[in-house]
């Protein structure tokens, strides 16, 4: 498996998403590309300022970020 440190954050997040909003409530729709975006930002900003750890997950704020960019991806990116 390539990159285990990140695919583990990552899952560790997308685990702490489904107990807290219900697994795969992301493809009901109800959040926009904007929602999405904010939040990756704002992890961004985070881990730019030095706040490495998420407050509410204890997640590095990376892992945050990838599972954001993801679900961008999977919601609006191209298929070919």
């Amino acid at each position: 498996m390539d990159f285990p440190k990140a695919m583990r954050g990552m899952a560790r997040v997308m685990e702490y998403g489904a107990k807290k909003y219900d697994r795969n409530n992301w493809k009901k729709g109800g959040l926009t590309a904007e929602s999405y975006m904010d939040s990756l930002l704002r992890h961004m900003m985070d881990w730019k300022e030095g706040k490495i750890k998420d407050d509410e997950t204890g997640e590095d704020q990376l892992y945050h970020i990838v599972v954001n960019a993801l679900m961008l991806a999977e919601m609006y990116g191209s298929s070919n």
